[in-house]
């Protein structure tokens, strides 16, 4: 053996040791990993044996290290299958390696038995194994097999080359270094890569160059049987290149061929684009389903906050992701599975997903406003229906028995009239008292309804008013600021931002030990800022929900706005947003 030689067998000898000790140490394979190892020591005593020149113990230990030990290592891979006829192929796979060591004449025809009881083991594990079994039998069963046409093609070179200085014997090891690598990878980590996209283009570049070659040669002893004598080296160059033109177009096509046998069909961007639009537009779901078909992908789904939302299909462990910027929530994603046997989407794939991303971005923001404005309108309908629940129930116990009871006052002091007139002006004095509370009543449900004041004094001026009458819970009065600076508002938002701030005056009066309080209300665009704040000491951290918070949190939803209330460092701090309507439109 040449240094070369040695040092490339050593190296086979090192990988396939430490994989086979990795693969013992992790218990995903422990059969095969110590076969593997055994591999790697066996492969030690041959670079031994040939150092000192024993070349028959040489070739005896070459024929056990890779007929019986490396075989058995690739059969039990990877894991060893129950039953009788997963038992009869290994020891199929023992017998032709033990064959191939004890008698000579078959060692020229035993290597290729080994291979075709090798690949029948491989299929019944494969058949009979579940997922993980069957990716790690891909890894394994990919680098070899393009090991071994790699190492094929190299020994055709080598008989070529035979007699020149260029040696490529070395090269035979180091190519079978994939195999243990893969054999690691394959049952540690099979899902690090889908193996799939690494069978079409190894079947199709191995078909390329095999054909090629086979033209090439074929093609080249043909005519020279037929001229008896080779050609010129111009017109093997020259034909050569003319091969070369035809090589893309061969990819091209056996690409297409492979990945349909193997994994299907693959679909046409264009028209996958062109179908895709009014699905996204009608719901995400409809679109999700639509994507999925139209592309033939595994899995498709929309995320939120690591939430997944929507989905359509089966998740699979590789995936690609696309950001929807369009969407109300910021960190809202388009997650899509790859195709089985793609380890990236196509160029023509990945403009199509960049097309259709926005649409779902934009379903998504109309469906979350859709959703917003149902919401919207079923408060509005439940605060109707409350309000007029409460009017039936205040004109039903309050003003109901009060007119009732003046009703009947005033019958008994009809039939009184004649015979007691004292008894009877009492009772007639009873009823003007008892009409005098009922309209009592009236003012008191008019006032709920819309307090007077914003209509006698503006908003403005109703919130001076109301700020002259707070008291502490000291008994001290207020110092309250009221600026206003906005025109002319609409009366549902003038009635709710009065309401908030009277609301948030009288919290500060209660609930703390403020004693001066500033109202602001400001028009920023088409948005009313209502910020009510005091410098009064809060005694949490953060404050409790209660009445009046819920109130003016419903009062500020039903008109589409916010509110934000709790205390700040210098007091208590309420701030509200209201829509407006532009200007242009806006009625007061």
């Amino acid at each position: 053996m040449s240094a070369w030689q040695t040092l490339a067998g050593a190296a086979f000898a090192v990988t396939a040791s430490v994989c086979g000790v990795w693969l013992l140490r992790s218990r995903t394979a422990p059969a095969s990993g110590a076969l593997l190892a055994a591999t790697g020591v066996g492969v030690f005593g041959v670079i031994g044996c040939a150092a000192v020149g024993a070349a028959h113990a040489t070739d005896v230990g070459l024929r056990i290290t890779l007929g019986v030990l490396l075989s058995l290592a690739v059969a039990c891979y990877p894991r060893v299958q129950p039953g009788a006829i997963s038992l009869t192929l290994l020891s199929a796979v023992g017998l032709a390696g033990t064959v191939m060591v004890l008698v000579t004449p078959a060692v020229a025809w035993m290597p290729l038995t080994i291979v075709l009881v090798l690949l029948l083991a491989i299929w019944w594990t494969w058949e009979n194994g579940d997922a993980q079994t069957r990716r790690a039998l891909m890894w394994s069963t990919t680098a070899w097999l393009s090991a071994g046409l790699l190492i094929a093609l190299v020994s055709f070179t080598g008989d070529a080359l035979a007699g020149t200085a260029v040696d490529p014997g070395p090269l035979v090891p180091l190519l079978g270094l994939t195999g243990p690598i893969a054999m690691v990878v394959g049952a540690v980590r099979g899902d690090v890569v889908d193996v799939r996209g690494i069978v079409t283009p190894l079947v199709v570049n191995a078909t390329v160059v095999a054909v090629f070659v086979a033209v090439t040669v074929g093609g080249l002893a043909l005519v020279e049987a037929d001229r008896g004598s080779p050609l010129p080296l111009g017109v093997v160059v020259l034909a050569c290149a003319g091969l070369a033109f035809a090589v893309r177009p061969l990819q091209v096509v056996l690409r297409g061929v492979v990945d349909e046998v193997l994994f299907g069909k693959r679909p046409d961007p264009l028209r996958a684009a062109s179908g895709l639009v009014g699905e996204v537009a009608d719901s995400p779901q409809a679109g999700l389903d639509a994507l999925r078909e139209a592309m033939l992908l595994p899995y498709a789904a929309i995320e939120t906050d690591g939430r997944v939302e929507l989905d359509s299909g089966t998740p699979v462990t590789h995936t690609r992701t696309f950001a929807l910027d369009s969407a109300d929530q910021a960190d809202t994603r388009l997650i899509v599975g790859l195709r089985p046997g793609d380890l990236r989407f196509s160029a023509d794939d990945e403009q199509v997903l960049r097309i259709v991303t926005p649409l779902f971005g934009q379903t998504l923001r109309a469906r979350q406003l859709a959703e917003r404005l149902r919401n919207s309108v079923e408060r509005e309908i439940a605060a109707v229906e409350e309000e007029r629940r409460r009017l039936r129930r205040d004109l039903h116990d309050g003003i109901g028995p009060l007119l009732s009871g003046a009703a009947f006052t005033a019958d008994a002091a009809a039939n009184r009239v004649q015979d007691s007139p004292t008894e009877s002006a009492a009772l007639i004095a009873a009823v003007r008292g008892e009409v005098t509370t009922a309209l009592g009543e009236i003012r008191r449900i008019a006032l709920d309804l819309r307090p007077p004041a914003l209509d006698q004094l503006g908003l403005a001026g109703a919130l001076r008013q109301r700020a002259e009458s707070t008291y502490g819970a000291d008994g001290q009065r207020l110092e309250v600021d009221v600026q206003i600076e906005v025109g002319p508002l609409p009366a549902a938002i003038e009635v709710t931002t009065y309401r908030i701030a009277v609301e948030a005056l009288t919290n500060a009066a209660r609930h703390s030990l403020a004693r001066q309080v500033r109202i602001a209300v400001t028009e920023d665009g088409n948005t009313l800022r209502v910020k009510v704040t005091d410098n009064g000491a809060s005694p949490a951290p953060c404050w409790e929900a209660g009445t009046g918070l819920a109130s003016m949190r419903e009062r500020a939803e039903l008109l589409g706005g916010t509110i934000h209330a709790g205390p700040s460092p210098t007091g208590g701090r309420v701030e509200a947003t209201l829509p407006l309507q532009p200007p242009a439109t806006r009625r007061p």
